[in-house]
């Protein structure tokens, strides 16, 4: 960790005017305490005072300054990280993946540093708030949210409450998030992966209830127009995940934003993107990585 630590100096050193100008604002001190607390349950994106402060910096003395004060801030935090404060208990494999982000953050020049997702993502896996899988992200204390009881009738609410009995309850579980920083070109191999890592911390942390995810990925429709993308339900689907209903998304969706060909299906009506939730139980889970642990 030596070279990270030396890389994470450097550029608090390039970012020591910029901290003093913006001082009067917020010193590092606060930016560093409202990026980290937060209540257990909360999004990791629930930084509304340091959005507002960054938003404050960017007015007065200019975008380029919120840049380098963010890396700054990204910098300080990944010097102060340590494994053993994490609020649960990570694989060799994840603390290797920790390596990788904090390397890749620190190298991220400092103009691409944007009051975005991405950020508060790398800031979310710098605090403890998420921990790397490979393909996805993870946020550890998440929870299957209720609402869905309510989403899709009787039948959907009579399966939610046989998910909810299965696994113990409804939280604390593990979340399922992109980040396109840290995503590669999606496949079958490298999903297995990710929920390889998902499965394993799942293993050594025997509080958590399950694995959740929400998004048009697992619409259970989508290999009708995307076939290629198959594999993703494909894996968990026989390893005994539940799916949930949530909502139909618009011309806006992620489903839609690379997809030339699910696009051309929006305009000609043929396909509308659907947000599922899937919430895969601790004890299926674990069965699932016992099978191909023994087959490999």
């Amino acid at each position: 960790m030596a070279p990270l630590r030396e890389d994470a100096l450097e550029l608090l050193a390039h970012a020591a005017g910029c901290l003093e100008r913006v001082a009067p604002i917020a010193g590092l001190d606060v930016l560093i305490q409202q990026s980290t607390g937060r209540g257990r349950f909360d999004s990791y994106n629930a930084r509304p005072e340091l959005r507002e402060t960054l938003a404050q910096i960017a007015v007065q003395f200019g975008i380029q300054t919120q840049s380098r004060v963010m890396q700054a801030l990204l910098a300080r935090l990944a010097l102060d990280f340590q494994e053993e404060a994490l609020d649960f208990r990570v694989t060799r494999s994840v603390r290797r993946l920790y390596a990788e982000s904090l390397s890749r953050i620190l190298k991220t020049p400092v103009d691409d540093w944007h009051l975005d997702d991405r950020f508060f993502k790398d800031l979310a896996l710098l605090s403890g708030h998420l921990f790397p899988v490979g393909e996805r992200v993870v946020e550890p204390c998440s929870v299957l949210q209720r609402s869905l009881f309510y989403r899709s009738g009787v039948g959907q609410a009579l399966h939610f409450v046989r998910a909810v009995a299965q696994s113990g309850g409804f939280r604390p579980v593990f979340r399922l998030h992109v980040h396109l920083s840290e995503a590669s070109r999606l496949s079958a191999d490298s999903w297995q992966q990710a929920c390889m890592h998902t499965v394993e911390l799942l293993a050594i942390n025997p509080r958590v209830k399950g694995v959740v995810g929400a998004s048009w990925f697992y619409d259970p429709k989508l290999p009708e127009v995307s076939p290629h993308l198959s594999f993703i339900n494909g894996l968990l689907r026989p390893a005994g995940a539940h799916w949930f209903f949530s909502h139909a998304e618009g011309k806006d969706s992620g489903a839609l934003a690379k997809s030339v060909h699910r696009r051309g299906e929006f305009d000609a009506k043929r396909y509308i993107p659907r947000c599922y939730v899937v919430f895969w139980p601790r004890q299926c889970a674990l069965a699932w990585l016992d099978r191909i642990q023994a087959s490999q």
